[in-house]
């Protein structure tokens, strides 16, 4: 009985050395000059030990939070000056590697977040898409489908002066969230959740919540000039899409 319970120990103390080699591998890759290897061997190479790991997620949540900070900050002077051409504005999407951590962040099962935050405070994320429903389901939306019912969760995060102009937030809930003086203008918000939200001083100019639920969300001071929230227009009549419409002018 002893021999098994040391052959445990030696085996977990194995395991636990092993986790640590490939985090402080991964970490290491994230600093790299090559965007394969921060992609397989450090944003992915995290993914894989949240997987393997649930212990390590709060950790690894800080890290891809700070990786977004530092490699799409806001600049120190303010928010960048979109080009007057819409068309132009609308095509800019966040890098390749900071739509991954995204996209990792999002996947993750929020269950094991142990109370980490994840934290995009002054990060610039103009244009990002941010959605986990499945390709099929989005299909079905073209052709006046429901919309899907989940929503990744990003409730708590701390969005307090990003930059999210035209980002698209596809079933994400936002519940709670620190959005104080982000910029948002232009975005839109489809079956998302931004109750309890502070929303103090954000810009929503011209934002589609479409099936968004702002319920107990601090508006003070938030710009919802042209804002439009309500339903689905080319939704078949009779759904939950359907149901509703208002057009949010000025500010409040």
């Amino acid at each position: 009985m002893l021999a098994l319970l040391l052959t445990w120990r030696e085996v977990r103390v194995a395991e636990q050395g092993q986790l640590t080699s490939r985090f402080n591998d991964a970490i290491t890759n994230l600093g790299s000059q090559s965007l394969d290897v921060r992609f397989g061997g450090g944003i992915y190479a995290l993914e894989r030990i949240m997987q393997d790991s649930p212990r390590d997620q709060p950790r690894i949540i800080s890290v891809l939070s700070a990786y977004m900070r530092s490699h799409a900050p806001v600049p120190a002077s303010g928010f960048v000056k979109e080009p007057k051409d819409l068309a132009v504005a609308l095509k800019r999407r966040p890098s390749t590697d900071v739509a991954a951590v995204m996209d990792v962040l999002a996947r993750r099962p929020s269950g094991h977040d142990g109370g980490a935050r994840l934290d995009w405070n002054r990060t610039d994320l103009r244009g990002l898409l941010l959605s986990t429903w499945d390709v099929k389901d989005i299909a079905k939306i073209s052709k006046g489908g429901e919309l899907p019912s989940t929503r990744s969760s990003f409730s708590y995060a701390i969005m307090e002066g990003a930059d999210l102009r035209n980002a698209v937030f596809e079933g994400v809930d936002l519940r709670n969230a620190f959005a104080d003086e982000a910029n948002m203008s232009g975005a839109t918000f489809l079956r998302a959740s931004l109750t309890n939200a502070q929303l103090y001083g954000a810009d929503l100019t011209g934002a589609g919540l479409v099936e968004t639920n702002l319920t107990g969300a601090d508006l003070s001071s938030t710009n919802l000039h042209e804002a439009e929230l309500g339903r689905r227009p080319d939704a078949p009549v009779g759904t939950e899409s359907s149901k509703g419409v208002a057009l949010l002018r000025g500010s409040h």
